[in-house]
């Protein structure tokens, strides 16, 4: 998985660069190659096998798109390319970034897991409905700014392209308070939807639903923020953006000390709409 996630990394970058986002529908050949693994034979094999199909017709179909295009450069191995350098200086900084925002989430299990029997299946749950909005939302936000806001930079048009992220963070600040408010409706329903089986019953659900609500406030911050970040990584701002991820770290674990005793489980996801703002 790993050695052809090497290669679906920079094919993917490839169309993205030409402004073809056929790469992000390619994205969920792995997980119908999964389910319909699962659904064929039983057993962890077919998560495995699963996997690596559609890892495998994932690649496939960004090769065929680029060829298609002749979009496909002949891949040669070697590190003389003049990007390696700037790539070199930037992936430290990044990395450093990346591990501080993960933190986020190993903290919120551990306080989850202190606030009582439950809690930590509770706040799981509503996060993993939370993750279905923020997901979507912010991956068709991310591709649909940065090939705007990097093509501009590379013209030499920086005010423009700081202007366009701007306007975008509003109105995708708009959009996220809409969706939020239609969530907060429908937040019953869906969660029924999903989850009431078994020996998940209705009490669960209102749990679920109240912590879930909660968390709908992380939405307008999260999706603007998106923007943003596209901007500061057209501009090759790297160190911007890790300062950003230490900052939300500490506004994280602050406003988890304020908000959870008070909140409990819901705490958790109003100090992340804490920490987005």
């Amino acid at each position: 998985a790993l050695l052809l996630g090497v290669a679906i990394a920079p094919a993917s970058v490839l169309l993205l660069g030409q402004g073809r986002h056929v790469n992000t529908l390619f994205e969920g050949l792995p997980a119908l190659a999964v389910l319909l693994a699962v659904l064929a034979w039983a057993g962890t094999g077919a998560l495995v096998w699963g996997l690596l199909a559609g890892m495998a017709l994932q690649l496939g179909a960004l090769v065929a798109a680029l060829v298609r295009t002749g979009g496909m450069p002949r891949p040669v191995l070697g590190l003389s390319a003049c990007e390696w350098h700037a790539f070199g200086r930037a992936l430290g900084v990044m990395a450093a970034g990346q591990v501080l925002m993960s933190l986020v989430t190993i903290v919120d299990q551990f306080v989850a897991m202190r606030l009582g029997e439950g809690q930590l299946s509770t706040f799981g749950y509503a996060n993993r409905t939370l993750a279905l909005a923020t997901g979507l939302g912010g991956t068709v936000v991310a591709r649909a700014v940065l090939p705007a806001t990097a093509s501009l930079m590379a013209a030499g048009r920086a005010a423009q392209a700081v202007e366009l992220a701007r306007t975008w963070s509003i109105r995708v600040l708009g959009a996220g308070m809409l969706a939020a408010s239609v969530a907060w409706v429908l937040a019953p329903p869906t969660v029924d939807l999903l989850f009431v089986r078994g020996a998940f019953g209705q009490d669960e659900a209102t749990a679920v639903t109240e912590v879930l609500r909660w968390g709908l406030m992380q939405l307008p911050f999260y999706f603007a923020g998106v923007v943003l970040v596209q901007l500061l990584a057209s501009q090759r701002r790297y160190r911007a953006i890790a300062a950003v991820a230490a900052a939300n770290l500490v506004v994280k674990l602050s406003a988890n000390a304020v908000l959870v005793p008070w909140l409990g489980a819901a705490g958790l996801m109003a100090a992340t709409a804490a920490m987005y703002l």
